[in-house]
């Protein structure tokens, strides 16, 4: 959105609309949602046709498997994806109040 139009939110529901607000007010975005005590975490990612992985820094946490039959088959941008997805549901406890950073050899994964 360029600088000074206002969101056109007719077309939402109007349960969404406060929800975009939040990103219009440069007070809010002017304040970060990290505070100075907040723990940052970095998982790494990646995935091969045969199996994916991650390891959580600093925690020296670390998930893998193989895919299944079903899974085998898909895009490898999917596979990565899926081992993104995988990872933050495998550390979930860990990643409670914190703020994370993904890092993923495939770029269409985070883009």
């Amino acid at each position: 959105m360029v600088s000074g139009q206002s969101a056109n939110t007719d077309s939402l529901p109007s349960v969404l609309s406060p929800h975009l607000y939040w990103w219009l007010d440069y007070e809010t975005l002017g304040r970060s949602s990290a505070s100075s005590t907040a723990v940052f975490l970095t998982s790494h990612t990646d995935a091969s046709k045969e199996c994916g992985g991650a390891h959580l820094e600093p925690l020296s946490l670390i998930m893998y498997g193989m895919w299944s039959p079903q899974e085998y088959h898909l895009h490898i941008n999917n596979l990565e994806m899926r081992a993104v997805f995988l990872a933050a549901s495998h550390f979930q406890s860990h990643l409670q109040d914190s703020c994370v950073i993904v890092s993923t050899v495939f770029t269409s994964v985070v883009d």
